[in-house]
C-alpha cells in the first residue's frame, strides 16, 4: 500500500464512522485530519525516528467465536493493551498490524476480519533512554486468531498474554480508547457486520 492508499483508508474511515454512523463513541472527528496531516506534512511518518509523532499499527485479536479478545501486559508501559507496534518504514498499515500481532501473540494463524480501519488513536509515549516524549498515531484493525491455544508470550516485550471475555477486558484495560474499540465491536456485532 502506498501512502496515498492510507489516505484513502482514512477517508473511508471518515465516511464509515462519522458520516454513516454519526459516531456515538466519544471520538473527535478531527482525528482523521490529524492522521492525514501527519501523512502528508511530515518527511518520514512511518519511521520511529519521526518526532514528535509517527504511525504505529495495532490489532485487536479475537478468538474464532469472537467472544474473547487477546491482550498483553506491556512490559515498558505496565498496561494491558492490544497487539501493536512500529511500522519500521512499512507503509501498509494492515500489514504492520498483522505482523505485530503475529510477533506479540506468538501465533502465525491470524487473519484480519477486514482491511478497513476499526479505530484511530493518538497517545503520548513517555521519554525513555534515547527517545524523547512523543506521540503514536495508532491505526487499528480487527483480527482473528484461528488457533487460540497456540499463543506464546514474547517475554522481551510482555509480562503476560491472555484471552479475556469482553466484560473482563473492559475491567482490566484502563485506556478509554480501548473501551471505545470494544464498544465499536459490540456495535458491529449488533448490526450483524461481525458475526
Amino acid at each position: 500500500m502506498m501512502p496515498h492508499s492510507l489516505f484513502e483508508s482514512l477517508a473511508a474511515y471518515q465516511k464509515n464512522w462519522f458520516e454513516k454512523r454519526l459516531n456515538p463513541f466519544q471520538e473527535q472527528e478531527t482525528i482523521v485530519q490529524q492522521f492525514q496531516t501527519l501523512l502528508l506534512k511530515t518527511e518520514a511518518p512511518f519511521s520511529r525516528e519521526q518526532y514528535p509523532g509517527h504511525f504505529t499499527g495495532s490489532c485487536f485479536l479475537l478468538d474464532p467465536s469472537h467472544e474473547r479478545v487477546l491482550l498483553l501486559h506491556h512490559k515498558k508501559l505496565e498496561k494491558w493493551l492490544q497487539m501493536g507496534g512500529h511500522c519500521d518504514g512499512e507503509c501498509e498499515m494492515a500489514h504492520v498490524a498483522l505482523r505485530e500481532a503475529e510477533e506479540e501473540s506468538g501465533c502465525k494463524e491470524l487473519t484480519l476480519l477486514s482491511s478497513e480501519i476499526i479505530d484511530l488513536d493518538i497517545h503520548l509515549i513517555p521519554a525513555r533512554k534515547n527517545e524523547p516524549e512523543h506521540f503514536h498515531y495508532d491505526v487499528r484493525y480487527l483480527g482473528v486468531c484461528h488457533s487460540p491455544e497456540k499463543i506464546q508470550l514474547a517475554e522481551e516485550e510482555s509480562n503476560d498474554l491472555a484471552w479475556f471475555p469482553f466484560e473482563k477486558a473492559f475491567q482490566i484495560a484502563k485506556e478509554p480508547s480501548m473501551h471505545r474499540v470494544f464498544k465499536k465491536l459490540e456495535f458491529l456485532q449488533s448490526k450483524g457486520l461481525v458475526s
